[in-house]
């Protein structure tokens, strides 16, 4: 493993090469600044295999997202990034600062106190949710007929959420819902193997086919649930940032660009579209996609502070009390992305609103450098949280820490509003109604009286 750390940082530091002839000095320097913490957390990750899923998944995405897709939007920009935004120097070093410090603090607060045990919130047994298992599989049926039946009607689609939240209707509906089958799939594969059916397992696979498709959500946010349970069936695998590291990152370098070829077309071009030279061209114009915008939205959003001001603290306060009527709170802020969105559209010709607004950028419009650094340190304690929970937790506490490990890649590339609102919804799925039922479970079994103790 040694010789693939090596094999990592050389191709970490050789990419800003690619820049050399085409950009300033500066912006050159500063990628080989943000490289530093990057090969710091790949060789906790490749060589040491210290950390979790969480860190894995905040490496990937850094490495990815922070990285690689800005250095190849820089070699192709002729001026501009792909949210329209002109190539500037200060902003360009100062969001490569961003990315620095905001990796730096992470690596340094989660490798402290790596082995204490954190507290679980909702605790339900493994036993308890076993026999509530049949209801379990009783409302994962209930939640597929549901989930065809709203496909197949188009005015129930859910489309696309507005950045600012959603009914509570439809939170309720496609992100805690349609949330239990995965979980009773997810709980089924987790059960000893003797005791599995794999007729019951692909019904329940079904299921969530059923539930989590394309039709029905977003893709950022069906890839965590779909990657948790390839790791959950290969349960054997470790749960370390190594694995994620070397499933998850030609995952997004290779798969997501395959799919977006089924997203991007309709169902009866399939058979065409599909073609070699097509997959290759996706995969090629992959990191210049608007997707991947991530890092040019922290350059913009440097300039939109610089004339503004910082919000000190009216975006995180929206984010939290996401769930406030905007009837009852007048000056409700719209999440981070939406707010630039307007900002690049009125002035740098974007045409939509709907961008992603990474983490780090919160803490800065916000809070400035200290944002950064304090929303870093917060961010490392919860994924050391996540990390120990998915290898020594219950059944349920695996379940819940995996896919909110993989969850950090929407919360990353943000905007942290609908990322928190849609994050409670999958959270009442996957621990709440789970403890409720064990609790259920628990009432009935204590009433049940022993025949032998009646005389």
């Amino acid at each position: 493993m040694f010789l693939l750390w090596i094999i990592t940082c050389i191709l970490i530091l050789s990419l800003p090469g690619y820049l050399l002839y085409d950009q300033e000095y500066p912006i050159i320097l500063s990628f080989y600044l943000t490289s530093l913490p990057l090969m710091a957390m790949a060789r906790s990750t490749i060589v040491k295999n210290r950390a979790g899923v969480a860190f894995g998944t905040v490496l990937v995405f850094s490495l990815l997202f922070f990285y690689v897709a800005p250095i190849i939007q820089l070699y192709e920009a002729n001026g501009y990034l792909v949210n329209f935004f002109p190539v500037e120097v200060d902003g360009v070093v100062w969001a490569n600062l961003v990315v620095f410090i905001f990796l730096s603090v992470f690596q340094i607060v989660y490798m402290r106190n790596m082995k204490k045990r954190p507290k679980s919130l909702f605790s339900a047994t493994d036993g308890q949710v076993s026999m509530m298992l049949p209801v379990f599989i009783m409302l994962t049926v209930v939640m597929a007929f549901w989930g065809l039946y709203v496909v197949r009607d188009s005015r129930l689609l859910i489309g696309d959420i507005g950045e600012a939240g959603a009914s509570g209707f439809l939170i309720l509906r496609h992100k805690t819902l349609f949330m239990i089958p995965f979980f009773t799939a997810a709980f089924y594969m987790l059960l000893k193997k003797e005791r599995r059916s794999l007729v019951v397992l692909g019904g329940l696979i079904l299921c969530v086919m059923a539930t989590k498709n394309i039709f029905l959500d977003r893709r950022n946010a069906l890839g965590p649930l779909y990657i948790s349970m390839v790791f959950f069936y290969f349960y054997w695998i470790r749960m370390s940032a190594r694995n994620v590291f070397l499933i998850a990152t030609p995952g997004l370098i290779i798969g997501f660009p395959i799919l977006s070829i089924f997203i991007n077309n309709k169902a009866s071009s399939w058979s065409y579209m599909f073609t070699f030279s097509n997959v290759v061209k996706e995969i090629s114009g992959h990191f210049n996609d608007i997707h991947y915008d991530a890092w040019a939205n922290i350059v913009a959003m440097i300039t939109f502070v610089r004339e503004g001001g910082f919000q000190m603290g009216h975006q995180i306060l929206g984010s939290i009390l996401f769930f406030v009527p905007r009837d009852f709170w007048s000056d409700k802020p719209v999440s981070s992305g939406e707010m630039l969105g307007e900002y690049l559209l009125s002035y740098y010709n974007l045409w939509f609103t709907n961008i992603s607004f990474s983490y780090p950028a919160e803490g800065y419009v916000d809070f400035g450098v200290l944002g950064i650094a304090v929303y870093s340190a917060i961010l490392a304690l919860y994924s050391k949280r996540l990390d120990w929970f998915a290898v020594n937790g219950t059944i349920v506490e695996r379940i819940s820490a995996t896919y909110f490990a993989f969850y950090l890649f929407f919360v990353l590339r943000g905007p942290l509003l609908p990322a928190v609102a849609y994050g409670v919804g999958a959270y009442a799925a996957l621990n709440v109604i789970p403890f409720l039922l064990s609790r259920l479970a628990m009432r009935q079994s204590d009433q049940q009286v022993p025949q032998h103790a009646v005389r």
